[in-house]
């Protein structure tokens, strides 16, 4: 829905952070290891895991959706949401999706 009309994510919510922030989460769910469910994985030792094995398909739509949340959204509106992230999402985002 958001691909035919990228726009309609500036009219989801009030708030474009927050649902910014749980697409973001969504997403970072993919990457956390069935070991390690645990809130340490945000803030604590580095532990996300590369993409599953045989989704490079989805992984790199994915990518350029995130891309493209964030020029919808705005320099701006994104730096406020990124801040927002504990490090370890952060980290996730510039070296898994060049964010």
């Amino acid at each position: 829905a958001i691909q035919a009309n990228p726009q309609s994510i500036k009219s989801a919510s009030p708030d474009i952070a927050d649902t910014v922030t749980s697409f973001l989460f969504a997403l970072v769910s993919w990457h956390i290891p069935p070991d390690n469910i645990s809130p340490s994985v945000l803030n604590g030792n580095y532990a996300f895991v590369a993409f599953p094995v045989g989704n490079d398909d989805l992984q790199y739509k994915f990518g350029v959706f995130l891309h493209q949340l964030k020029s919808i959204v705005g320099v701006e509106e994104w730096n406020i949401v990124e801040k927002k992230f504990p490090v370890n999402v952060r980290r996730l985002l510039r070296e898994q999706y060049n964010l």
